[in-house]
């Protein structure tokens, strides 16, 4: 059994950390999107193909920093994606409201922020 190793990198592509441990990295990387507010991305190590001597392709996973945002300004957002007939964005509010599932928190934070944004 391989254990892959991960690195996690800020939004200009330099390096925090590298060499992370499968079941560590998802912690480690809200950790440091937190701590630094702002959001990083990690990735597996890829691969050298022996015969091309190229590197497979990965998937790069987006962390965002966790808002503090408030129920309300969550219940404000479901009811005026419902108004707009975005049902996936109601459906990301419940589970922040009901669930309290932190990833669905900080998609709402992060939907807030752009709106706030663009006013």
């Amino acid at each position: 059994m391989t254990t892959d190793y991960y690195l996690i990198e800020d939004g200009h592509g330099n390096a925090i950390t590298d060499g992370v441990a499968e079941h560590e990295v998802a912690r480690m990387a809200r950790r440091l999107a937190d701590e630094r507010g702002e959001t990083v991305y990690y990735a597996r190590h890829p691969a050298l193909d022996g015969e091309t001597g190229e590197h497979e392709e990965v998937e790069t996973t987006a962390v965002h920093p966790q808002a503090t945002i408030t129920d309300e300004q969550i219940e404000a957002l479901r009811t005026e994606a419902g108004a707009a007939g975005d049902l996936d964005q109601v459906a990301i509010c419940d589970r922040a409201l009901l669930e309290g599932d932190a990833e669905a928190r900080a998609e709402c934070a992060r939907v807030i922020a752009d709106a706030e944004a663009q006013r």
